[in-house]
């Protein structure tokens, strides 16, 4: 793919000819879609509070928008944004409704630039849609599952711990990462999450969570910074590295069969919420998981069948 980069971090953008401290150059009337990508990434790494992950993640849809895009700017039409958002992967399988949705992200936000530089009129991503989300129930852990994850998936007890607090406290993977030694109050059991969208929230630290949590300190002691560590570079799991660590997890538990059976780190986030939906009901549910509206809560009832419910379904006979 030409003027594809494999950008990783923001060093690497800057070391790939994306200077921050440049000022944007004019551009020619025919406006090249490569240069305009690189622009708008430079001017987003001076403007934009974007996160290492962004960075590499949004150069990844844009590289990949180049590939399959017009080499010129002003023949972008709506058409092509459509349908580079709704292709296929590289491996010929369907995209999932949040690769579309990131691939959207990207393009939305290079033509919005785009438009206030007057580089374009029109946004042609204006109008697309990433398609309707698949309306699934949130798939939990049976206790079955939980056991093998912990007897068989878990190799050591930075394994043990990612699970059992995941499944305690209902951290996201990303939330993990994020979590720090410091933000964990021992002597009250209060634990600080830093959640999506730069959101904190404190939740309580069950006492198996915090064992866990404190048999991985003791064997990798340290007063401060990531608790979940990489062990080849000591330094804090990226995300993509809690992803692989999970992962095996749960292929070596041998819960996890094909791609895409909801068999991932955030089933234990829904087994955590699906429990307390059932024992102590909605209010705490929706605190537990930290959502900011009840809206987000509703995939959850989704997938509970009220003891109501059942009363009222039942009982009614046609056959005899």
């Amino acid at each position: 793919m030409s003027g594809a980069h494999a950008y990783t971090s923001r060093n690497d953008l800057e070391a790939g000819g994306i200077d921050d401290d440049r000022e944007v150059e004019p551009m020619p009337t025919r406006h090249r879609t490569e240069r305009v990508v690189r622009d708008y990434m430079r001017f987003q790494l001076r403007h934009a509070a974007w996160a290492d992950a962004t960075v590499a993640a949004r150069r990844h849809y844009l590289d990949d928008f180049i590939a399959n895009a017009p080499e010129h700017l002003d023949r972008v039409r709506e058409r092509h944004v459509s349908s580079w958002v709704m292709s296929p992967r590289r491996d010929k399988q369907p995209a999932s409704h949040g690769t579309r949705t990131a691939r959207l992200s990207a393009a939305k936000g290079l033509f919005k630039w785009c438009v206030r530089q007057e580089l374009v009129r029109t946004s042609p991503a204006a109008h697309v849609t990433a398609g309707r989300p698949p309306q699934r129930v949130p798939r939990h852990l049976t206790p079955d599952e939980i056991r093998l994850l912990l007897c068989e998936g878990c190799a050591d007890h930075r394994d043990r711990a990612i699970i059992v607090t995941s499944l305690q406290v209902g951290m996201r993977r990303g939330e993990l990462v994020r979590m720090d030694i410091e933000d964990v109050d021992w002597s009250t059991g209060i634990l600080l999450i830093h959640g999506k969208g730069n959101r904190e929230r404190r939740r309580p630290l069950p006492d198996e969570a915090a064992e866990m949590l404190q048999r991985l300190l003791a064997e990798y002691p340290a007063a401060e910074g990531p608790v979940f560590r990489s062990y080849k570079t000591g330094r804090r799991l990226t995300v993509a590295g809690m992803a692989h660590v999970t992962r095996l997890i749960f292929e070596r538990s041998g819960i996890k069969r094909r791609a895409f059976d909801g068999k991932t780190l955030h089933a234990c986030r829904h087994t955590m919420v699906s429990e307390v939906l059932a024992t102590h009901g909605p209010w705490a549910a929706n605190e537990a998981a930290g959502h900011e509206s009840w809206s987000s809560f509703s995939y959850y009832a989704r997938g509970m069948v009220s003891d109501e419910l059942r009363q009222a379904m039942e009982g009614r006979r046609y056959a005899s």
